[in-house]
Parts: structure tokens; C-alpha cells; sequence
């Protein structure tokens, strides 16, 4: 989609990412899109002037072979701050777990999901985001992710977009699997 139809002041040329080259990032990292650009939260600084724009919290979670990196990722983040009225686009990467196996596996690259779900949802309480006004979206397997953070964060709305087969998740503990992830106590509102 062009970039004009994510709303006014859109930035020129194509939304990306971060700097593949120069990322550190790991499993479970979370990450703040502003001024388009994604910071990571682990980072002090950005920490404390993430504290101030904590409102109605959007964030995201990619699916299987993809990153933070993505960027219909970024275009997704912008879309919710200039369309959505959300005060802060948040992504979480699991790139290492998500690239580890080939694309035609993805039940190998499943069982990185719960572990990076705990670290984001670690990464999320130390930046003093609060559940109560926590959108958590996920896409494909990040739906998985998404349904796993959003009962560890105890999140107010959960979104499943074309969330994987159940089958694609049978490395994953039980407890961590779709439909067990996606029920009343993962979010006050569940769709997908």
C-alpha cells in the first residue's frame, strides 16, 4: 500500500526498520518506534522518555522468518500512532528464534516463542508498561507470542492476525499453544 494512505505527514520514501548491520538485538527485545526510527528499550535513556508517552500502548509481534527488520512492521507502528490513537508502537523481535530453521519448518523455530515472550514481557515491566492499556497484535506465529505475552502481561485487547496451525506449534509447551494461549485470561478483549 502507498504510503500516503497511512495518513498525513507520512515520511517520504519506504518505511524501514533498524540497521540490520549494526543491531544487537536478541530474542525477546523490545523496541520503540519514534520519529521513524525503532529504539531499543533496553536502552536507559530511551527508557526514561518511553515513560512519558505510555498511554494506550500498541505492540507487535512478528511471525515466523521475519524481524523486527520488516517493514510492514514500521508501517504497522505508524498507522497506529497517526490513525489508531495510540501514544506509543512497540515491536518485539525474535529474529534469532524465527530464522534459526528453515521457513519450511517453523514448528523448530516455535519453541523460541515461549522463552522470548518471558524476556519481552520482562523488558515491558522494567519500562513500566502496564497491561491495562496494552494492545498486543501478533501475526502468524507472532500471534502465538502475542497470546503468551498478553497473559503474562494480562493485557486489555489481544489481536490474532492469520495466526499459524496449531501444528506449527507442537515443540512449544502445551500451556503456551494455541487455543491455551487465547482464552479470557490472556486479554479482557480476544480477537482473531
Amino acid at each position: 500500500a502507498p504510503l500516503g494512505l497511512l495518513g498525513d505527514g507520512a515520511p517520504d520514501g519506504e518505511l524501514t526498520g533498524t540497521d540490520e548491520k549494526n543491531d544487537n538485538s536478541h530474542d525477546g527485545d523490545v523496541w520503540w518506534y519514534r520519529g521513524g526510527k525503532w529504539l531499543s528499550i533496553t536502552n536507559e535513556s530511551v527508557k526514561v522518555q518511553l515513560a512519558s508517552h505510555l498511554g494506550n500502548v500498541f505492540l507487535i509481534c512478528h511471525g515466523n522468518a521475519n524481524s523486527v527488520h520488516e517493514p510492514w512492521i514500521a508501517r504497522m507502528a505508524y498507522a497506529a500512532l497517526v490513525n489508531g490513537g495510540y501514544s506509543a508502537a512497540l515491536a518485539v523481535d525474535w529474529g534469532e528464534g524465527s530464522k534459526s530453521h528453515a521457513a519450511i519448518y517453523p514448528e523448530e523455530n516455535s519453541r523460541h516463542i515461549p522463552a522470548a515472550a518471558a524476556e519481552s514481557a520482562r523488558q515491558l515491566t522494567v519500562a513500566g508498561v502496564n497491561g491495562d492499556t496494552l494492545t498486543i497484535c501478533g501475526h502468524s506465529h507472532g500471534g502465538h507470542y502475542a497470546g503468551i505475552l498478553a497473559q503474562k502481561m494480562h493485557a486489555t485487547r489481544l489481536i490474532g492476525m492469520d495466526s499459524s496451525p496449531i501444528w506449527t506449534h507442537e515443540n512449544t509447551p502445551v500451556a503456551d499453544r494455541y487455543p491455551h494461549a487465547w482464552d479470557d485470561s490472556s486479554a479482557s478483549i480476544v480477537e482473531f
